[in-house]
């Protein structure tokens, strides 16, 4: 079974700036075969602060 690394890295601030080196930060680990899980990078597609539900 593949290991599972947690990827903790900033967000707030420059999302754009942070979005991207969390995602070299996820291709680094999987380059070292592992598996990376970054909450991250997968919550803000699904929830919005702005949306109050």
């Amino acid at each position: 079974m593949m290991k599972l690394v947690y990827i903790a890295s900033p967000y707030a601030g420059n999302i754009e700036h942070n979005t991207r080196m969390a995602i070299e930060y996820c291709r680094f680990a999987a380059s070292a075969g592992v598996a990376p899980i970054a909450p991250h990078l997968l919550f803000p597609l699904f929830l919005h602060d702005s949306n109050p539900e």
